[in-house]
């Protein structure tokens, strides 16, 4: 199948699940709690890519006679793809939050199970490798395949050797504009924690005890032990 072709087909499959996210965003995103929404959006975007994932294999299947392995590559590719999209979303929300909070002058709740920053890079680091290692074996084992069909002459040889670095290199390169996203979005989110964080201890430190951080638990506990303290010396 024509590479254009194929992506026509994902494409009008991604943009009927869209179809049923809008709705359904409203509903399992924007009506939750505050805190619990960045988790939410996640499993949305998950979902709504494995929809799409499903659609265009099971076209594919049906009218093209998609072999089962081809299918299950295009189910891989939806996952990786709804994995990041899930992620950016995610910290899209918490984004908007945290914003949201700091403007109206409000202090989140705690969150029932709270996640290190390092176990947080260690998951998404973790993540991310199988899902790049799984994609290249995947496109390496179909590329073997292949090779063994082709011509045994020089010129069918140089462009197999092409046409396997030109794929490999589009992979990598969307995988790295993927993660790139990622850090960026995750960075601007610690860049707002730090920078009210920041502010508030600053105020802490010339007597201003009336402040509050949104989410970093730590700042409200040691602002409150100072206020304690200073109703005792008083």
């Amino acid at each position: 199948m024509p590479p254009v072709t194929l992506g026509v087909i994902i494409f009008i499959a991604f943009v009927a699940a869209l179809a049923l996210r809008i709705p359904l965003g409203r509903q399992f995103v924007r009506r939750a709690p505050v805190v619990s929404r960045p988790k939410r959006s996640f499993v949305l975007e998950i979902g709504f890519s494995l929809f799409a994932g499903v659609l265009a294999s099971a076209y594919n299947t049906i009218v093209n006679a998609f072999p089962v392995y081809s299918a299950l590559s295009l189910m891989v590719g939806c996952t990786v793809t709804g994995f990041f999209i899930g992620l950016d979303s995610a910290l899209a929300q918490e984004r908007t939050a945290i914003k949201q909070a700091m403007s109206l002058d409000q202090i989140l709740p705690k969150p029932e199970r709270l996640f290190s920053m390092t176990r947080k890079f260690s998951f998404v680091a973790l993540i991310t490798t199988l899902f790049v290692s799984v994609v290249l074996i995947m496109v390496f084992t179909r590329d073997i395949v292949w090779l063994t069909t082709i011509g045994q002459d020089e010129a069918s040889i140089v462009d197999a050797q092409l046409s396997v670095t030109y794929e490999i290199f589009f992979i990598m390169a969307v995988l790295t504009v993927l993660v790139v996203n990622l850090i960026v979005s995750y960075s601007s989110n610690l860049k707002l924690l730090f920078s009210n964080e920041t502010k508030v201890l600053e105020k802490v430190a010339t007597g201003t005890l009336f402040d509050k951080s949104p989410r970093l638990t730590f700042s409200r506990t040691f602002v409150s032990l100072l206020k304690s303290s200073f109703k005792l010396l008083e």
